[in-house]
């Protein structure tokens, strides 16, 4: 093997591990909002159009969202427990917000205590985003 079969060879490889590495990391954004959201929540119900407007609404406020880096950050330290403080900040602020603006825009309070409840979604503009607010 000459070198400039083992440079295409080793090319071809990190190729071929890049596209895998592509692959596991992608994830669309409203699954991956739902499926946040879920999991700091819990089960529920909600029509998929007011999914998709939420997400929509999510995306619009943070656009970061729209990035692919952050989904990319998010799955690889949940499936490897690898982060840097940098990334392990950016993830965090991002679940908070996600999951503080689901809370604030649907009637999820209201039927927290209902097993797998049906909710609504209100819309994002809500007067008050704060998690330690108190709702009664």
């Amino acid at each position: 093997m000459n070198r400039r079969q083992f440079l295409a060879l080793s090319a071809a490889g990190v190729t071929v591990a890049a596209l895998g590495s592509a692959a596991l990391v992608y994830e669309d954004k409203d699954d991956f909002v739902m499926r946040l959201v879920r999991e700091y929540v819990g089960d529920f119900r909600m029509e998929p159009e007011q999914q998709r407007r939420f997400v929509d609404d999510v995306t619009a406020r943070y656009g970061d969202l729209n990035s692919a880096a952050l989904i990319g950050f998010y799955r690889i330290r949940d499936y490897t427990g690898a982060g840097i403080e940098y990334t392990d900040q950016r993830v965090d602020w991002f679940e908070r917000r996600i999951v503080t603006e689901f809370i604030t825009s649907t009637d999820y309070v209201r039927k927290q205590a209902e097993a797998n409840p049906a909710l609504t979604y209100f819309g994002i503009d809500t007067p008050c985003t704060n998690p330690y607010a108190r709702f009664s």
